[in-house]
C-alpha cells in the first residue's frame, strides 16, 4: 500500500485526473458518449447495457478509486498533515481577522456615540444589554487562554489560580475616582485605598504614564514599592511573598480626549508566571501575555462604552426626573 501511496504521490495529477473522471463516468461520459465510445449498446427493445468494455473500463476505474482512497487514508502522508495544518492556521487567522473587524465596528461606533452625546448634539440612551455580565464572560476567557500558557509539568494552572479583574474611571466625569468592574470572585481589596497607597501596583501604573506594568515576582515588586500585600496572599517558608502580577491600561479617546481609563490586572497567588527567573523565559511569558491582553482590548472598549453610556444615561435622568 505504502508503494502505491508514493506512486500516487509522484503522479499526483493522474491521481486527480483519475478521481474526476470517476466522479463524472457514469453520470456523463457514458450517459452522452457511452454508445459513440462503444461503452454502451442497445437491446431489441431499446434498452441501454454496458458492453464488454464498458463493463472492463468501469470496473477498472472503480478498482482505481478503491486504492486510491485506501492508500491516501493509510499511508502517512506527512506532506498532507502539513497542509492541513496549514490551511487550518489560514482558517484561524481570517476568523480572528473577521472578529476583530467586527469589534472595531462595534467599538468605532459606540465610541462615536459617546462624543455625541458628551458634545450635545444627541441625548444618554439607556443601554439594554448587560456589560458586566460581558466584563466578567471577557474575564474568564481571558483565564482560559492564559492556562494552557502557564501550565506547568508538575501543575497545572486553573481557574482558581489566576485572578483578572477591571478597573476604570471616567476622566471627564471625575478623573480620580475609579472603580472595579464587576467582575471579581469578591478578592478585590478597596479600590480607594490602592488608589490611596502610592506603593500599591495600581497607583504606581497610574502615576507612571505607563501602558503595563509586570512583575513575575510579586516579592520583587513589593521591595520596589509595587506592591501591597492582601489577605489572599500566600508566602513561603521563608516569608516570601508568591505570585505574580501585571497590570495593563487602555484608553479610550479620540483627538487627544481621553473618554474612559481601564485598567486590566492579572495576579496569580501560588504560582508565578513563569518558574525560570531566567530573562529570556519571563520575557516570553510577558510578551505572550500582552498579546492576549491586546486582542481582547477592542472587545473590553466596547462594553467599557457600554458602562460609560449607562453611567450618563442614569445620570441624565436623576438630573431631569
Amino acid at each position: 500500500m505504502k508503494k502505491i501511496n508514493g506512486c500516487i504521490r509522484k503522479h499526483r495529477v493522474w491521481s486527480v485526473i483519475i478521481l474526476t473522471v470517476s466522479g463524472v463516468w457514469i453520470s456523463f461520459i457514458i450517459t452522452y458518449f457511452g454508445e459513440d465510445l462503444n461503452l454502451v449498446k442497445l437491446d431489441l427493445n431499446n434498452k441501454r447495457h454496458l458492453t464488454l468494455l464498458g463493463i472492463i473500463s468501469t470496473l477498472i476505474i472503480l478498482a482505481l478509486i478503491v486504492l486510491i482512497t485506501l492508500a491516501q487514508k493509510r499511508a502517512d502522508n506527512p506532506d498532507d498533515e502539513l497542509l492541513k495544518a496549514q490551511f487550518g492556521l489560514k482558517v484561524l487567522n481570517a476568523i480572528s481577522n473577521e472578529f476583530d473587524s467586527l469589534c472595531t465596528n462595534k467599538y468605532n461606533t459606540q465610541l462615536r456615540k459617546i462624543i455625541e452625546i458628551k458634545s450635545g448634539r444627541a441625548f444618554p440612551i439607556d443601554i439594554y444589554s448587560n456589560p458586566d455580565e460581558q466584563l466578567r464572560k471577557i474575564s474568564d476567557s481571558i483565564i482560559n487562554c492564559l492556562l494552557p500558557l502557564l501550565d506547568k509539568p508538575n501543575h497545572k494552572f486553573n481557574l482558581n489560580d489566576i485572578y483578572v479583574s477591571i478597573a476604570y474611571n471616567f476622566p471627564k466625569e471625575n478623573k480620580n475616582e475609579w472603580h472595579w468592574a464587576e467582575v471579581s470572585r469578591d478578592r478585590n481589596p478597596k479600590i480607594s485605598e490602592l488608589l490611596d497607597n502610592r506603593k500599591s501596583t495600581l497607583s504606581n501604573l497610574i502615576r507612571s504614564g505607563k501602558k503595563n506594568l509586570f512583575f513575575n515576582s510579586k516579592q520583587k515588586a513589593y521591595e520596589q514599592n509595587s506592591y501591597v500585600k492582601d489577605e489572599n496572599d500566600e508566602f513561603d517558608k521563608n516569608n516570601k511573598l508568591r505570585g505574580s502580577i501585571a497590570c495593563y491600561k487602555m484608553s479610550i479617546k479620540h483627538s487627544g480626549d481621553i473618554y474612559i481609563n481601564t485598567i486590566v490586572c492579572i495576579t496569580t497567588y501560588r504560582m508565578k508566571f513563569s518558574d525560570n527567573a531566567g530573562t529570556t523565559a519571563i520575557d516570553n511569558v510577558r510578551y505572550n501575555i500582552d498579546e492576549i491582553i491586546t486582542d481582547f482590548e477592542k472587545r473590553i472598549g466596547v462594553e467599557m462604552c457600554n458602562v460609560y453610556m449607562r453611567y450618563l444615561y442614569v445620570n441624565d435622568k436623576s438630573l431631569t426626573s
